[in-house]
């Protein structure tokens, strides 16, 4: 898990604070998965609206493009990753 938290902090990093288990811990996992292999890993992502939202108009800011690139980012090294795995 560790390896898994590791690469999302820093993937996620140039947004802003990458914390761990603050204010909440734990993942959701769907029932049909749950329990089913000991090696799974769930992560749960929260994103702050203040590095790319305007809170008080709800109007998008500059910092949605890097907010969007680093979900982008991030997802794209899970499927990599999952397909790795499935092909050994």
């Amino acid at each position: 898990m560790d390896i898994l938290v590791d690469a999302t902090r820093k993937t996620f990093e140039p947004v802003g604070e990458a914390v761990v288990s603050e204010p909440y811990a734990g993942a959701y996992v769907p029932a049909r998965w749950y329990g089913l292999d000991r090696r799974a890993t769930a992560i749960m992502l929260e994103i702050r609206r203040g590095p790319y939202l305007d809170e008080i108009t709800g109007d998008p800011t500059a910092g949605i493009n890097e907010v969007s690139a680093a979900t982008a980012s991030f997802l794209s090294r899970a499927i990599d990753s999952e397909r790795l795995h499935r092909a050994r």
